[in-house]
């Protein structure tokens, strides 16, 4: 007798309506390549400007880190 497994994966996503200006609009235009969403021209901006979310955590553990080697 064969058993067969089978899985009901949902996937979640959120949308959320941003309104730009036109300048804004255009600039985000510019940037996007490919089959590159809004969403990632956003978080590609956003990842250069301030590091991703790991690069984050590490800096705040490393600044932890240093506290505690000064005491």
């Amino acid at each position: 007798m064969d058993t067969f497994i089978t899985s009901n994966i949902k996937s979640i996503s959120v949308a959320k309506t941003v309104s730009v200006t036109e300048a804004a609009y255009d600039a985000l235009v510019s940037i996007k390549r490919g089959k590159m969403t809004f969403s990632d021209v956003i978080m590609s901006m956003y990842n250069d400007l301030y590091g991703t979310v790991d690069e984050e955590e590490e800096e705040k553990d490393s600044k932890s880190e240093s506290v505690g080697m000064k005491r």
